[in-house]
């Protein structure tokens, strides 16, 4: 088992929202995103862009999955 499918592994035991199939980097993903939807001042952020409520969660998402990949690249340095 290679160390990204450990930590995939201890990461979704810690979390009973995470799926099983769940990596690492969709680990990072969520914290990541907590962590911007947590701050009041992205959510302001996200309104003056004039998108619709789904295209927000992309946007959001999308910024949550760089930051992850960033933290992986982090990881491997």
């Amino acid at each position: 088992m290679s160390e990204e499918d450990y930590m995939a592994i201890e990461a979704a035991s810690h979390s009973r929202e995470m799926a099983t199939d769940a990596t690492i980097r969709d680990y990072f993903a969520v914290k990541a995103m907590q962590g911007y939807l947590a701050n009041p001042w992205q959510a302001e952020q996200l309104e003056s862009l004039g998108e619709s409520a789904g295209e927000q969660m992309a946007t959001v998402a999308e910024i949550s999955y760089c930051m992850a990949d960033a933290m992986l690249s982090a990881r491997g340095q």
